[in-house]
């Protein structure tokens, strides 16, 4: 499984000639970079005064982040 190895790894046998990881493999990899990315935007936000309007906002997108991360990080493998 990739999403348990080393990215060291994950990355030597993305360029390597083998079957996989290939194209989506990499493409999940990215989506989930992306989703972790949102949610450390989001923990960052939370709770702090000066964004109160927003947290319910916010901590509904770091719900659907942490979740997306998670299930793009499911397809990396």
């Amino acid at each position: 499984m990739y999403i348990n190895s080393s990215l060291k790894k994950y990355l030597s046998d993305l360029a390597a000639k083998l079957p996989a990881p290939g194209g989506g493999s990499a493409a999940a990899l990215t989506a989930s970079l992306g989703a972790a990315l949102i949610s450390m935007v989001a923990n960052f936000t939370v709770g702090k005064p000066k964004y109160a309007q927003y947290e319910k906002e916010v901590r509904e997108i770091l719900e659907k982040a942490e979740k997306l991360k998670e299930e793009f990080s499911n397809l990396v493998d």
